[in-house]
């Protein structure tokens, strides 16, 4: 008898685990957490200039926007960072009118060296002031044309490992030059990011850094059937994972039921489940549960919303949809498209609009809310009798770091009442370069391991490249026909 089939059989945790400690030997962000910072360091000290301006785009600035945003508010930092990052002529001019730009370092990044982008705001730069040794760096990678530019000029270069994708660069020079210089403790940062790199990496680890809680737990039933156009018909005990229609004729994962694991006593109702809490699990079994819950009911729940409890995670969520669309959307080995659709809101604006759809809406989405346990401010709502509101008094003398997080737990309550929407919560310990770093580092392994259960390729951009290509040959047809007019 012979026998052949195209089809991949669901993975084992040990085996994706496997595959991970393998691509470190080729993936380079992985092991950024354990670099020295001495070079950033160093450079930062030399700075003369107050105001510094990042030349970049995509993952050239989105990962140090987020820190920077986090963490600007609640550290006395003795320089001023700004981002240039769009082709926008009205945001240009209007950031470009704020700044002294005598009295300005130029940080331009481009892994590739030959970004459109960034060129076109580095030559609009050129144009305004003399762009030398003296107030410009790149950052790239060695043998770039941009490096080379560099090189020409004498100017100070900062490399960009060819095995670290954009996406994920942002604890390289990307982000720790222009971070150090203006003051961030790049130590804790990385810091952090090594102590999940650690419990991630060796199980005997101490407790996890980021304290992470699964809500809503109960132990009813044991299965998780797709939905038929979000009919009533879907009984507990339905253990099958019917195709899509369009998916019947290329199949990825050839598993056709999606078992719990023993261990997970996860409570499935109606048409969705809640997650179990994970009191005390460490940081590796828990991003491979998280994993495998995300890939094996992508068909159910193909949304994925950040909900962040803090303004300062702003930054963060923009870094995320990058992370996690650039990523996760891919053809797989076999020619099926794949993907996870992310969304970034935050608490407690989002819960007066986007609460609606998770609550009422399809069941398509998993929510994790992010709350900060620590804002290290004490302003409070002051104890004001205002005519008429006598009945808010309530209000009177509680802190706003306290009302953030109750609205953040009202949120988590509501979503877990319903009894179908899958939902964990994250609480990092505060407002600091340790927290930040942690949390993002969590997320890149996240995405890796996602992309290891979904058979794709996490660091490749096919359908970026593509648009780069078509823009680049309009540009060049428009200068064609310009000179021929």
């Amino acid at each position: 008898m012979n026998y052949s089939h195209n089809f991949n059989p669901t993975i084992s945790d040990e085996d994706v685990f496997a595959e991970i400690v393998k691509e470190k030997n080729s993936i380079g962000y992985y092991t950024l957490p354990l670099q020295d910072t001495f070079v950033y360091k160093e450079y930062a000290k030399t700075v003369r200039q107050t105001n510094i301006v990042v030349i970049g785009i995509g993952g050239s600035t989105l990962g140090t926007y987020a820190i920077y945003k986090f963490l600007k508010h609640s550290k006395d930092l003795r320089k001023k960072l700004f981002f240039l990052e769009t082709t926008d002529p009205i945001d240009i001019k209007s950031k470009i009118e704020n700044i002294d730009l005598e009295d300005t370092l130029f940080i331009v990044i481009s892994k590739s060296g030959t970004t459109l982008e960034t060129i076109a705001l580095f030559k609009y730069i050129n144009s305004l002031v003399t762009c030398n040794k003296e107030n410009t760096v790149i950052v790239s990678e060695k043998d770039s044309k941009l490096s080379d530019y560099a090189r020409i000029h004498s100017m100070k270069i900062f490399e960009i490992p060819k095995n670290v994708g954009g996406r994920f660069s942002v604890f390289c020079a990307v982000g720790l030059l222009p971070l150090a210089i203006v003051g961030i403790d790049i130590d804790a940062l990385l810091g952090g990011a090594k102590k999940v790199h650690d419990e991630f990496f060796y199980v005997d680890a101490e407790k996890p850094a980021l304290k992470y809680g699964f809500q809503g737990v109960s132990e009813t039933a044991t299965s998780v059937p797709l939905h038929n156009n979000e009919a009533g018909n879907i009984s507990g005990t339905d253990t099958s994972v019917p195709l899509h229609n369009d998916e019947m004729d290329n199949i990825s994962e050839t598993a056709t039921s999606v078992p719990l694991h023993n261990d997970d006593k996860a409570n499935i109702s109606g048409t969705g489940t809640l997650v179990p809490a994970d009191n005390g699990i460490n940081t590796k079994q828990r991003l491979l549960k998280k994993a495998r819950f995300l890939v094996e009911y992508k068909y159910n729940f193909n949304i994925n919303v950040v909900f962040s409890y803090s303004s300062r995670l702003e930054g963060f969520n923009k870094w995320y949809i990058q992370l996690w669309g650039e990523s996760l959307g891919k053809i797989d080995i076999n020619n099926t498209r794949q993907g996870l659709t992310p969304i970034g809101i935050i608490g407690p604006i989002d819960q007066h609009s986007f609460l609606q759809l998770i609550i009422e809406g399809r069941r398509d989405k998993t929510v994790t809310v992010i709350k900060v346990e620590n804002f290290d401010n004490d302003l409070k709502i002051p104890d004001v009798k205002l005519e008429g509101l006598e009945e808010l008094q309530y209000l009177n003398n509680i802190p706003f770091s306290a009302l953030i997080n109750k609205q953040a737990d009202a949120t988590i309550e509501s979503i877990n009442n319903q009894k179908d929407i899958p939902c964990d919560v994250i609480t990092i310990d505060g407002v600091c370069e340790s927290a930040i770093a942690a949390l993002m580092y969590e997320y890149e392994l996240l995405t890796s391991l996602c992309a290891k259960l979904m058979y794709i390729d996490a660091y490749n951009q096919p359908g970026v490249e593509n648009g780069k290509i078509i823009l680049k040959k309009k540009l060049k047809q428009d200068r064609n026909n310009d000179s021929l007019q």
